[in-house]
């Protein structure tokens, strides 16, 4: 696992690499990356479990952890988004991040996620939603909305 995680962010995620061969050869390393999606170089993932709608848009500069992504048709994500799909059970007073716990995160149909947004484990992202610029998306939303702020919360609803 450790060599193909080196070949996919020291190779395949350089800017050097053609958009539509980089997603070519990150479907046989075992991604399920829908048509017309497009991954921004200098993404870092930590691991191939990534499922992609057709016609997703995956900005420059985004790190996905090595849990579960799923993004649903045509979600557009901003330059340095940060999916953290990986979590920690709470230990000991000697060592309080204990073991790793894997959280999930899921995307719908159409959301925008805007610039340097962090999502958290565990969250769903409804369908038609847009996530403002800088904000940390701790809790699942409401479809069609706008969600800004740290922690993000409902700013207003969409038509």
């Amino acid at each position: 696992m450790q060599i193909k995680q080196l070949l996919i962010n020291s190779v395949v995620m350089r800017s050097v690499i053609p958009v539509g061969f980089r997603s070519t050869i990150l479907r046989r390393l075992g991604m399920n990356l829908g048509a017309r999606t497009y991954l921004g170089s200098g993404t870092r993932l930590k691991g191939t479990r990534i499922t992609t709608g057709q016609g997703c848009f995956i900005n420059h500069d985004c790190h996905v952890d090595g849990g579960e992504l799923t993004l649903g048709s045509n979600v557009f994500v901003g330059p340095r988004v940060t999916f953290i799909t990986l979590d920690h059970q709470i230990g000991q007073r000697e060592r309080r991040a204990s073991s790793n716990v894997e959280k999930p995160i899921r995307v719908g149909n159409g959301v925008w996620i805007g610039a340097n947004v962090t999502v958290l484990g565990g969250v769903t992202i409804a369908e038609g939603c847009i996530i403002a610029a800088g904000a940390v998306v701790t809790g699942d939303t409401i479809p069609d909305s706008v969600y800004g702020g740290v922690p993000a919360r409902r700013l207003k609803a969409l038509s």
